[in-house]
Parts: C-alpha cells; structure tokens; sequence
C-alpha cells in the first residue's frame, strides 16, 4: 500500500509501553410503545446489504454471563481496563454535564444510553448519581437483559442500589429517528453514550448522519455526546504493518476485505475478541468525518484521547487513580490484551448554542 490514506495520522507515532509490573501501578417517565408511535414496516428499514440485522443476531445470540463466569474469562484484564475507562469518562462528563445546567432547572441528569447493550454501565451511572436513564439498543435479548439487571440493582439496598428511574427500549438508533421511541419532543437529555457502538454507524454516510442528528436533537445545548470507539488511524497503520488482510494476537483478530481503497464511510472489516465477539462486521471511523458531520448537526469536538493515553495521564493519582486501584486489583495486564486495548479512543462532544437570529434593523 503506498501513497497517502485518509486514515493516516501524521502525528501518530508513539506506542505506549505497558506496564512491566501487576497492575495496578504506583418517577418513571412514560414513553410511547414503537407499535403506536411508527408502523411496523417502518420500524427497522435496512438496506439490502446492511450489516445491521447480522450485528443484532450477534448479540442476541450472546448470553449474559454472570459475574463468577466474566472473573474467569482470558480477557479479564482488558475488560476491567475498559469498564475503568468507561467510568473515568462518564464521571468527567456527568460532571461538566451538572455545570451546565440552567439554575433554574430543578432536576438531575437525564442520560440517553444509545446502544446500551445488556445495561454493563448501568453500575457506573448509578454511581454518577443520575436522576433517569433511557436505554436503546437493536438487540432485543440485550435489552430483556439490561431491564433484568436494572430490576435487580432496584432491589439492593445501600450505595449500590439504583436510585435513577430507566426505561428500555428495542432500536436502532442509525437508521430510524428516536421519535420512533422516545415520541415526539421528549424531554432533553443532558448526556448522549454510546460506548464500544459508534462505529457501525459509519455503514454508510446516510446512517452516519441519522446518528448524529438523533444526538443532537436528543441533546439540550451545552449538553454532551460521549463514547469509545475503534481508532481508525491504529488499526490502518496496524495494517500496513502487515503483507495481508489480517492482523491480530492471541486474543483477537481484525480482517479486512480488501486494501487497495480506503473510503470515508462503509470501509468494512471483521473483528474477533475472545470471549466478546465473534467474528462480527464493523466499520472504520474517519474521524475527520466524524467531527464534520457533528458539527453541521450543531456538536463540538471538545475531548479526545487514546485508551492508552488515558492510563498513561489518569491511572496513578487523584480519584481516577483510585478507582483504577480499587477496579484493577492486583490483575495483570497481558502484552496481548495491551495491545487490544490500543485498538480504542475515547471522544466528547458539546452541543453547541443556536446562533442567535439577526435582525435588520431598518
């Protein structure tokens, strides 16, 4: 592969080293049913070649595995390592989420969980302190489970108990519009996630530009849009490193159909991760793209950051450091899952302001 790639990145040339030690180092609202809101033939409109039925049939085929079963997976480390990251950034979102608020505004936060899969991080929004949570996701088993875990955190008593009010909800929200949901003009939310599941919205531009425009018009102004997702500028110049189609370790693999062309949008590859998924299509995320399109849909590019970069800078003091302390254990960090984890970025946005209207003044 010569000449330049819309995926190359001029600036991206460090690797960061894993640490050679054990780590770790020094009221319910009410909604609309889809069935009275979007006629059924209108609910999930793929196209002929979409991936999106195939990534639904995945993780409905996934179970949800209880926690003495995760303990003992081959990827523990890298898991524990993600659900920290994932805590790290909401807590900082959820907390510049508060300071932008109106003070006229009596309530918590409202938070709009896209593609909140089987409710894994309804523990970390718990402990964000939230006042309701929406949960939308194209698997339907995903979201019986993410209901049955939310019913059970309800039951606990004490600091892991839920105190958030949630509602749940089968959709896709790249392709249909989240009225088809949420009912024409819900309340707005403070906070947008979507974590591990941006990238399949990058099938094409049409869905990309869906996406965003549910965000936004989820969103009040000031407030955020944040996730992780596959960092496309690594896994090209991963690519190139190698005379085939594929690359991987011990743990996982990614495989691309071809090389030779690198479009903005629907450049597909195939990802295996033990224990997680299973040879499952995903989509590259030009990320230049991605902060285009979001700014024409009103959102702001104001945080991104390596996986590996995040450890580097959060990992060893402050809050931050003890949450990894207290998440990691005395786990190990294999070089496999390491260089697994380098795969992923974190990324905020901001809804910005309308501009105010000008008037002629005669």
């Amino acid at each position: 592969m010569s000449g330049k790639r819309p995926y190359e990145d001029p600036q991206d040339d460090r690797n960061p080293k894993r640490p050679r030690h054990s780590l770790p180092p020094p009221q319910t609202r009410s909604y609309p049913h889809p069935s009275t809101s979007a006629p059924r033939s209108q609910q999930h409109q793929y196209s002929a070649d979409s991936v999106a039925p195939l990534v639904a049939s995945h993780y409905n085929a996934k179970p949800d595995a209880g926690l003495s079963v995760r303990s003992q997976s081959a990827i523990i480390g890298l898991r524990d390592f993600n659900n920290w990251c994932k805590a790290v950034i909401i807590q900082e979102f959820t907390k510049r989420a508060r300071l932008t608020i109106p003070h006229n505004a009596q309530r918590g936060l409202r938070v709009l969980d896209m593609c909140c899969g089987k409710g894994g991080d309804l523990g970390k929004w718990a402990k964000a302190g939230i006042q309701e949570l929406v949960g939308l996701d194209i698997a339907k088993i995903s979201i019986d489970d993410a209901k049955g875990r939310y019913e059970e955190g309800r039951r606990r008593r004490g600091p892991s108990a839920f105190m958030f009010n949630a509602f749940f909800q089968t959709q896709n929200c790249f392709v249909r519009p989240l009225s088809d949901s949420l009912g024409p003009n819900p309340p707005p939310f403070d906070l947008v996630s979507t974590q591990f599941s941006w990238h399949y919205s990058f099938e094409n531009e049409g869905s990309a530009r869906q996406a965003l425009k549910n965000v936004s018009d989820a969103l009040r102004p000031g407030g955020f849009f944040i996730g992780t997702l596959p960092d496309a500028y690594w896994i090209v110049k991963r690519l190139k490193s190698e005379n085939g189609l594929s690359f991987g370790n011990s743990i996982y693999s990614i495989k691309f159909e071809q090389r030779d062309k690198f479009p903005l949008f629907g450049h597909k590859y195939w990802f295996v991760l033990e224990d997680a998924i299973d040879n499952a299509p995903e989509f590259l995320v030009h990320f230049p793209s991605l902060t285009r399109l979001a700014a024409e849909y009103g959102l702001k590019l104001v945080f991104k950051k390596r996986l590996h970069d995040l450890y580097l800078e959060r990992s060893q003091e402050g809050d931050d450091g003890q949450l990894f302390r207290r998440m990691l254990g005395n786990k190990v960090i294999t070089d496999d899952e390491w260089e697994a984890i380098g795969i992923y970025l974190a990324f905020g946005f901001q809804k910005q302001e309308p501009a105010p209207v000008q008037q002629n003044i005669l």
